[in-house]
């Protein structure tokens, strides 16, 4: 990767992160897909027909909107759960974006689609841990029900893609 490259992908790795702490809320989401994507691009090889800019699948994108999100709503958890709920809750977070990723870089739609299913297993361990929180009244209902229904749109992005690429019985 040259120069120009790392520069991009160094500067939006530390803006996401500033976002993901909290300290930077004029974060601009859709740019940072935008210099994700182009660095994507280089770093996988680019150029072939084959090649897939992962910004460019949506489902990505929404997952990654979910991430920051929850990254947000955790911040206002109580201490005392920072290694706890507040750390699940990022961890299965960013598992999602992260896995449709992986699998996508692989290159095989089998290793794709069974990245996925890890993707929506990631997912659905959020949703348990979005209600724990709302039972706890960490979160509100309005910011819990916002965050399931997120959580809903990406499940079914997920099947869908799920069902697109798992090899069809015969």
């Amino acid at each position: 990767m040259n120069s120009r490259w790392s520069l991009v992908v160094s500067r939006w790795r530390s803006s996401l992160h500033s976002a993901l702490q909290g300290n930077h809320h004029n974060f601009n989401v859709r740019r940072s897909y935008a210099l994700l994507g182009a660095a994507s691009y280089i770093v996988l090889g680019g150029g072939d027909d084959h090649q897939f800019v992962i910004s460019g699948l949506r489902i990505w994108q929404e997952s990654m909107d979910l991430t920051v999100e929850i990254y947000r709503a955790t911040s206002d958890f109580p201490r005392h759960e920072i290694y706890g709920l507040t750390s699940q809750m990022r961890r299965a977070a960013v598992s999602v974006p992260s896995n449709i990723a992986e699998g996508k870089g692989h290159r095989s739609d089998p290793e794709f689609v069974r990245f996925l299913f890890h993707a929506r297993g990631s997912l659905l361990e959020l949703q348990t841990q979005i209600l724990i929180a709302r039972r706890l009244e960490y979160l509100s209902e309005e910011r819990a029900d916002k965050l399931c229904r997120s959580g809903d749109e990406i499940a079914r992005g997920l099947n869908a893609l799920i069902n697109r690429f798992r090899p069809k019985a015969a």
